[in-house]
């Protein structure tokens, strides 16, 4: 087999699922919700590094269990190192990931993603960290049309107090934030009380979204009147620290977490909406200097 459901994936699978799928099956049996998905295994990526393409018995096999995970008109191809996502090295934002992937375009995005692993950038990574024999797994998973995205680092990376956690937030898709486009909201939480005892409120004027128009991740401007707004209320701080400090406490390290999300259709015109927290990925802190 060289497809595997993440619901079949934990901590103890590296190998066959590199570290972002490992992780994010680990996450689903710890009962964190996690967009729904699969993986195509190392030994698909072995293959494919053998004769540079997707052989048609695999290709057809990754869309029959892309039909199984229900059609989603969109998913995500994102990497999944057997050294990423692990407390010696992030690979964060070394290896490519294509949002909003269409059917069409499934099994070319596997390839590109596969390809990034020869690029200079990840090269030079990979011999910085001394690491070799490095294979490559990819996740697919539903994408999640995110009202709001963001990072958490479950202990504040200046200060590194144990105490505090720190959670930045922003409009629209997590790629704003990850690749430094926009200036995200903070908000500080102690976890000793859950409270919330900093927030950093920042004029966000454009946000990256999926165009039902264009068919394409693009940038938008955001309405002036909601560009100066608070991403979230306070009640929704603490939901997503609560939650983060769970994924911690399984992990039993300081944890760098992306989530996003979304707004439950009926309450899209609510003045008090409510809606879910999915989580994206969960890799150690790596730049800490405290002990984990």
């Amino acid at each position: 087999m060289h497809t595997v459901s993440l619901n079949e994936c934990d901590a103890s699978d590296v190998e066959r699922v590199g570290g972002k799928g490992a992780s994010l099956g680990e996450m689903l049996h710890a009962g964190i919700p996690v967009p729904p998905g699969f993986v195509v295994t190392t030994t698909a990526f072995e293959e494919f590094m053998k004769t540079g393409i997707i052989s048609e018995t695999v290709a057809q096999e990754i869309l029959s269990t892309y039909e199984q995970l229900g059609s989603p008109s969109l998913v995500a191809v994102r990497s999944s190192a057997t050294g990423e996502d692990s407390k010696n090295a992030s690979w964060a934002g070394e290896l490519e990931t294509y949002l909003n992937t269409t059917k069409e375009q499934l099994i070319e995005n596997i390839q590109r993603c596969w390809a990034s692993i020869n690029s200079p950038r990840a090269q030079a990574y990979a011999k910085k960290q001394s690491i070799s024999n490095l294979s490559m797994a990819v996740v697919i998973q539903e994408m999640i049309q995110s009202e709001v995205s963001g990072v958490t680092f479950t202990v504040h990376p200046v200060s590194e107090d144990r105490n505090l956690m720190i959670i930045e937030a922003g409009w629209g898709l997590g790629e704003a934030i990850v690749s430094g486009s926009i200036t995200p909201d903070s908000y500080v939480v102690d976890k000793r009380d859950w409270r919330v005892i900093e927030s950093a409120v920042n004029v966000q004027e454009k946000q990256f979204v999926y165009s039902t128009v264009s068919r394409k991740n693009e940038w938008v401007e955001i309405a002036p009147s909601q560009q100066g707004r608070q991403k979230f209320s306070p009640s929704q701080i603490i939901e997503l620290a609560t939650l983060c400090g769970k994924i911690e406490q399984h992990y039993q390290f300081p944890c760098d977490i992306e989530w996003a999300y979304v707004k439950m259709e009926e309450a899209r015109n609510s003045e008090q909406p409510t809606g879910k927290f999915y989580i994206t990925q969960s890799r150690p802190i790596t730049t800490l200097g405290i002990r984990h």
